[in-house]
């Protein structure tokens, strides 16, 4: 009768071995989720040896550290979230020493790590711990423990079982973790040549950051990521951030030297943090201030020619995984990204104010020739802004119309300061002269190679959107946007500014007027956002001149 039972046992155990063998090829085969697959082995892992609880211990090859990558069984929730040293507890010396350990008394074994018991409040009364090795790599271990089939002890054969699924398993494990860096790897080389492609793309700073720490939010597999630039006091101010409180984020602002952040500034190394809670440079107080729980910290400095801009960071791994320092390298090229688009921003920016100082020195020259018209150039590239604005249109496009009202008559340096001066309307052949003052600009600003774009500008703002006016006499459309927005900044404020000859109109008449040429002289579509720029409440003194 005993020898039946026992035939009996073997087939059963034989048959759930076939099981787990079977899973893990289908698994191969399939490609399917790694965590799904390995649950499954796991629960036939338990059922096969009437354990209370099975897990995978994984290496950390960049940290060294050793992890519960996932667990079945009494416990399974609190266990994943453990991270023990290289060679801690009898796992960490399995993995070290690439041989199996088994005890029936590992209070007794000074490798055993009592803590984790006490922390997740269970009793280990008995394990099995062999390793999981690929070809000549060791990956980590599989561990099972607390025998309850009539609470009888781990056998070595047992141990020989668990061996045999353990190499299937490593391969499968092995497998799909270089399929996981190849497809980690080929994401990185595209968040760092998008980064690039953006950077070289754009000089509009706040777009191209926002768009940048989007991108490191997606790789680094953060919560939240943000940039800190450092201000002329030495404080570090949040110029972009991703998460959920980032609003909140960018109202905050870090003193100099406080928290890790401040630290990496002062430092100027970057810096791993996995429990905040246990380093006394985190700065709690931004925390506080936007109710937003900090757990780990990756920043890096931002340093162009070898002063430091600022810091980036990425905050709390969604995977629950520590950051290491194959994060770091990349976070730090891509940081490298972001302190140089910040300071080729900031050297267009000098260069463009410059330039705008210089065009500005020399708008005011021309008008110094006729009084009447002083501040002119100014206003009309405030009006052509402004319904710029209203419209939508790009920042590029506003750069060249703000460059445009101000040169939109630079040709008129090239008139005689009589004609201008003129207190009696201009007879005809003089009014021939003043056209030509259009032509003479483009001829004046074709020089200027980095601004091509302004000229249609100066040479059609006194075309008509009906075709009948001048230099080219084209209509409509096929009049530059640019120059259909002149061309009603132009002549509000030429109406509404005194003259040699007449008194300027008040406001309410011009804007009438410039509406009853809707569609003959202007642009409708125009005319309808300067008329509501006009008569709104917040703007109104801005076109009254008050």
């Amino acid at each position: 009768m005993k020898r039946i039972d026992r035939s009996a046992d073997t087939v059963r155990l034989m048959s759930l071995r076939a099981r787990i063998f079977e899973d893990i090829a289908l698994s191969i085969s399939r490609a399917d989720d790694l965590k799904t697959v390995l649950g499954h082995i796991l629960a036939y892992i338990n059922e096969y040896f009437q354990s209370e609880a099975a897990s995978i211990i994984l290496k950390d090859e960049l940290s060294e550290k050793i992890y519960f990558f996932h667990a079945r069984g009494k416990r399974s929730k609190r266990i994943v979230s453990y991270r023990l040293k290289p060679g801690e507890g009898i796992c960490g010396w399995v993995i070290e020493h690439t041989k199996p350990v088994l005890t029936n008394a590992p209070y007794l074994d000074r490798r055993f790590k009592k803590e984790i018991d006490r922390e997740i409040d269970f009793r280990t009364r008995s394990m099995i711990c062999v390793p999981l090795i690929a070809g000549k790599t060791v990956i980590g271990a599989v561990e099972i423990l607390n025998n309850n089939a009539r609470k009888r002890k781990f056998v070595l054969k047992d141990v020989r079982v668990l061996t045999a699924i353990a190499n299937q398993m490593a391969m499968l494990i092995h497998n799909n973790l270089l399929a996981e860096k190849a497809r980690e790897r080929m994401l990185e080389l595209k968040s760092l040549i998008a980064v690039s492609s953006a950077v070289n793309s754009t000089l509009d700073i706040s777009l191209l950051l926002d768009k940048i720490m989007e991108l490191t939010k997606k790789v680094m597999r953060v919560e939240g990521s943000s940039l800190l630039l450092v201000d002329v006091n030495g404080d570090l101010v949040f110029r972009s951030v991703t998460g959920s409180r980032k609003s909140r984020v960018k109202e905050v602002k870090i003193p100099r030297g406080k928290g890790i952040a401040g630290w990496v500034a002062e430092e100027n190394k970057p810096c791993i943090v996995n429990d905040v809670a246990r380093d006394k440079r985190f700065y709690q107080t931004a925390d506080e201030q936007t109710r937003f729980k900090t757990k780990q910290v990756l920043a890096v400095p931002l340093t162009y020619g070898g002063r430091v801009l600022g810091v980036a960071e990425a905050v709390n791994r969604v995977d629950g995984g520590d950051f290491n320092n194959g994060n770091m390298k990349l976070f730090t090229a891509m940081a490298e990204q972001c302190a140089m688009a910040i300071k080729n921003a900031s050297h267009f920016r000098d260069l463009q104010e410059l330039f705008l100082s210089s065009i500005k020195a020399l708008s005011d020259a021309i008008e110094m020739k006729d009084p009447y018209t002083r501040g002119h150039s100014e206003r009309v590239t405030l009006y052509s802004l402004l319904i710029a604005e209203r419209m939508g249109l790009a920042r590029e496009m506003r750069m060249n119309l703000q460059v445009a009202g101000i040169l939109h008559d630079i040709g008129k340096i090239g008139v005689d300061e009589a004609i201008l001066k003129k207190p009696d309307r201009l007879t005809p052949g003089e009014y021939d002269i003043i056209k030509k003052h259009v032509m003479n600009g483009v001829e004046i600003m074709k020089h200027i190679k980095t601004h091509p774009d302004i000229l249609p500008a100066i040479r059609e703002h006194h075309e008509r959107f009906d075709g009948a006016g001048y230099p080219d006499g084209i209509a409509g459309t096929k009049i530059s946007m640019l120059g259909r927005i002149v061309a009603v900044a132009d002549s509000y404020d030429a109406m509404t500014s005194d003259r040699p000859y007449r008194t300027r109109m008040a406001v309410e008449d011009a804007v009438n007027e410039i509406k009853r040429c809707s569609g003959t002289q202007f642009d409708p579509a125009i005319v309808d956002v300067f008329s509501e720029l006009a008569m709104s409440r917040e703007l109104s003194k801005l076109f009254s001149q008050e």
